[in-house]
């Protein structure tokens, strides 16, 4: 587990195991290819109430981006969700524009993951630069503010001639797919979208005007054809 108090080295705190009893609030807790680790469901979210105890602000949990490591982050979204109430309400900051149930884990099989690039830190060789996918989920006390209810682009976005296919989470809480053309959208909006990539919030208000839908790569999106505007 790393306790996080704030991007200042002498203010970081870390810990090989939970302190139970331990009174201290940290603004930035984070959970870190840890509850995997532990023999049971139980266990896990025992962990997560003393974390979620520990936490001022935000809670961030991450696994890999496996189907069990997915499983385990969804767990810990709903249980800290669980817990919300009007008095000490909780939402999710990232990566979902929402606080339903995670429509990819309900539609399955897919995980819902994130591509990151890092160097290796070998020794004695020319460092590479390697990927990872990581399921990640980070909630934060408070209510949600009311903002943009800008979409979380969930798969790598697919640049073809002349339209840029974005797959995408919705403040609505489903998965719609949007095919940006320039005739369509408009050249800023399709710059955009060309230029975003996975893991990104779109800067766009979705409105749905067509219910059909289509099979992409075995995920149920819309087809694209929803009324989109720039925010």
């Amino acid at each position: 587990m790393i306790w996080q108090h704030c991007c200042c080295k002498e203010d970081v705190v870390t810990r090989g195991h939970h302190e139970a009893y331990s009174t201290t609030k940290y603004s930035v807790v984070v959970s870190a290819h840890s509850l995997m680790e532990l023999p049971s469901r139980d266990s896990r979210l025992s962990v997560l109430l003393n974390l979620w105890q520990k936490t001022e602000d935000f809670l961030i949990v991450v696994e890999q981006g496996t189907k069990p490591g997915f499983k385990v982050v969804v767990e810990a979204r709903d249980f800290i969700l669980s817990l919300s109430t009007e008095e000490s309400p909780a939402h999710v900051f990232a990566p979902c524009p929402h606080d339903m149930p995670c429509p990819r884990f309900l539609r399955g099989p897919y995980p819902c993951h994130f591509q990151v690039s890092y160097f290796d830190l070998s020794v004695g060789k020319k460092q590479e630069i390697k990927k990872e996918l990581l399921s990640y989920i980070v909630i934060r006390k408070g209510r949600r503010k009311v903002d943009h209810d800008w979409p979380r682009v969930v798969r790598p976005v697919l640049k073809r001639h002349n339209h840029v296919i974005c797959r995408m989470c919705t403040a609505n809480g489903d998965l719609r797919e949007v095919i940006f053309t320039k005739n369509r959208h408009g050249k800023t909006l399709y710059k955009c979208a060309k230029v975003t990539g996975w893991g990104d919030r779109l800067p766009v208000d979705l409105t749905p005007s067509v219910d059909s839908e289509q099979d992409s790569s075995h995920e149920n999106f819309q087809d694209g054809s929803d009324t989109v505007k720039p925010d």
